[in-house]
C-alpha cells in the first residue's frame, strides 16, 4: 500500500509538467506620453538678437556679455561672477532663467516683458559662506 501511494504522489507532479502557463490578459497597452513641445527658437532668437551683445553695469557687475546658445534655444547672460541662461518654457507659457555663482544657484520664472518691466520670482540656493548683494542698472556699450 505504501509503494502506490507514494507512486501516486511522484506522479501528479508529472502530469502537470506538459502543461504551458498562459499569463492572463494584460489588457491593452498604454502609447507612450508626448514628449513637452520644445521652445521655439524662433522666439528665443527674437530675444535674444534684441539683448545680444556686451552692456556695462553701475554697481558691483562691471559688464555683462549676452548670447544666444545651443542652436538658438537658450540666452546666456554671463558677468565677472555669474552665468544665466534662460529659455522659454512653452507648456508653462514662461520664461525659465538659471543662474549660477561659485557659491549658489537660483532658478526662477518669469511671464515676459509687461509695461517694460521682466518681474522674476524664485528661490535662490546658497551656501552658508555667500554673501553678496549685487545690483546692475545696464547700458548697452
Amino acid at each position: 500500500m505504501q509503494k502506490i501511494i507514494a507512486l501516486l504522489v511522484l506522479t501528479s507532479g508529472v502530469a502537470f509538467a506538459d502543461r504551458i502557463m498562459v499569463p492572463e490578459d494584460p489588457g491593452p497597452t498604454l502609447p507612450k506620453p508626448l514628449p513637452p513641445p520644445r521652445p521655439t527658437p524662433a522666439d528665443i532668437a527674437q530675444l535674444g538678437k534684441v539683448i545680444a551683445g556686451t552692456w556695462t553695469c553701475k554697481g558691483e557687475i562691471a559688464k555683462l556679455t549676452i548670447k544666444l546658445v545651443l542652436d538658438n534655444a537658450w540666452i546666456e547672460i554671463a558677468g565677472a561672477h555669474f552665468t544665466s541662461d534662460m529659455t522659454y518654457d512653452a507648456v508653462a507659457k514662461q520664461w525659465t532663467m538659471i543662474t549660477r555663482t561659485g557659491s549658489s544657484y537660483a532658478v526662477a520664472t518669469s511671464f515676459g516683458e509687461q509695461n517694460g518691466v521682466w518681474a522674476w520670482s524664485g528661490a535662490e540656493r546658497r551656501s552658508a559662506s555667500s554673501r553678496c548683494g549685487c545690483a546692475c542698472a545696464p547700458e548697452r556699450i
